[in-house]
């Protein structure tokens, strides 16, 4: 049984309940609910590296964004309707636990957590673009608007790229003159990454084994935290993108 190779792992009892939600095993969280109320209580407040914490049931919300996504290969449609009816039952669960849980999870916080996934670190930094300033890609014959997009992207701020989109922001401009570097492409590629590297394969492998996985990081937390909330911000950006995407 799945929720017996749970026990059996060397994880502290709040990482075994990570582990459980994340790869939605509704069976073994309803199990920590009955036989371990005071760690499912503390399922709110998950210890992550520098003192930040973050809501575990949260962690289904971002199920809810990967997996309900329409843009899957047929070959792997069975894997993913798996996923979503896995996902579904333990949003029904979290509904029924907790009167104010969210639809979504909030966008403007991904970046709080930009340490875990491919994200830059300083938020407040509107006026460079890896360490060169935009003014030098506006004298290079960028518009403003469409550097200033790229710097917005790549701290996840949702609103201002909300904004400089509907001003007339263009997804495919490629500001390094590459080829192979615009706002649009950069999102998308990540989306992919994960999608095929990371996150899929560990469910699929989840799904095939259970949780003993000959894995080189033996499920380190923080690798799988970070690769699903950064599937989850980067396709949640890919969908605003894409909405203004004239090259699709």
């Amino acid at each position: 049984m799945k929720n017996q190779q749970l026990a059996n792992l060397p994880n502290s009892d709040l990482e075994k309940l990570f582990l459980a939600i994340y790869f939605n095993d509704l069976e073994s969280v309803i199990d920590f609910k009955e036989n371990y109320p005071q760690i499912y209580a503390q399922k709110h407040n998950f210890l992550l590296e520098d003192n930040l914490t973050f809501d575990l049931t949260y962690l289904t919300l971002f199920h809810k964004v990967i997996w309900f996504d329409d843009d899957w290969r047929k070959d792997i449609m069975p894997f993913i309707e798996t996923m979503r009816t896995k996902t579904t039952k333990m949003l029904e669960f979290w509904q029924q636990e907790l009167a104010d849980y969210p639809q979504n999870f909030d966008k403007n916080n991904y970046h709080k957590y930009h340490e875990y996934f491919f994200c830059e670190e300083e938020f407040d930094n509107t006026e460079e673009i890896d360490d060169e300033p935009l003014d030098s890609f506006v004298q290079k014959g960028f518009r403003e608007i469409d550097v200033r997009l790229f710097n917005r992207a790549e701290v996840f701020d949702f609103i201002e790229v909300a904004k400089l989109l509907e001003q007339g922001a263009d997804v495919n401009v490629y500001i390094y003159n590459d080829g192979d570097y615009s706002v649009m492409r950069k999102v998308s590629r990540e989306c992919s990454f994960l999608a095929t590297c990371e996150v899929t394969p560990d469910f699929e492998r989840f799904e095939r084994d259970g949780y003993y996985l000959p894995r080189p990081f033996a499920f380190g937390i923080s690798e799988l935290f970070g690769g699903l909330l950064g599937f989850s911000a980067h396709e949640e950006m890919y969908q605003l993108l894409i909405k203004y995407d004239t090259d699709k």
